[in-house]
């Protein structure tokens, strides 16, 4: 009878040893899925990764871009004739090739103020372009700085504003007016029709 009872008790022993043998590979396999989802985890930590390095190729691709279009830009400048009086100031020189933001009549103007061909309290009042006329009105105070001028000068200055503003808009005539009454100077007189280009040129 203890014979059996012993052999029961070392079964007992063998059964437990085997289950939990058996419990063993549960806990591996749960291991293993812990460590798969580490792997998910670290899976994703190197996608992040990726996008660091997309990020990264981007900002070269950025700075390729910058240096591509700064290789392949030319910067293009707006030019216009100036035509403005001589060192004698009795007839007139064109200068070529003179740098230009936009044409437009308020840009012109500054650009013969700054070559001292009219004087800074100048203003345009209004202007109006229809095919090749133009019409251009321009504050007071041209009138009284053409009578500055005198006798020749007025036609100097007068043809620097004529032919310059001519030749940037191209058109071919152009009527000034002064505080939209007529132009005149004291030796010039009344100007009320419009004018094409000055040819008062020296040789």
């Amino acid at each position: 009878m203890k014979h059996k009872i012993k052999i029961l008790g070392l079964m007992l022993v063998i059964v437990m040893l085997v289950v939990v043998a058996c419990g063993t590979p549960e806990s591996d396999t749960a291991a293993t899925d812990e460590g798969e989802d580490t792997g998910v985890t670290y899976e994703g930590e190197e996608t992040g990764e990726g996008q660091e390095n997309l990020e990264g190729n981007d900002g070269e691709i950025e700075d390729g871009a910058e240096g591509s279009t700064d290789g392949h830009v030319e910067e293009e400048y707006i030019t216009i004739v100036v035509y403005q009086s001589n060192e004698q100031g009795d007839s007139l020189v064109a200068t070529d090739g003179v740098i230009i933001e936009s044409i437009t009549p308020e840009n012109v103007l500054q650009i013969l103020i700054a070559k001292g061909e009219v004087s800074s309290n100048v203003s345009i009042l209004s202007f109006n372009q229809s095919g090749g006329f133009l019409e251009l009105d321009l504050s007071t105070e041209f009138n009284d700085f053409l009578a500055a001028q005198g006798s020749w000068g007025e036609f100097v200055v007068l043809g620097s504003v004529v032919n310059t503003f001519l030749s940037a808009f191209n058109a071919e005539s152009i009527t000034i007016t002064v505080g939209g009454g007529v132009l005149e100077g004291p030796h010039i007189g009344e100007m009320s029709e419009p004018m094409g280009r000055f040819d008062i040129f020296g040789d």
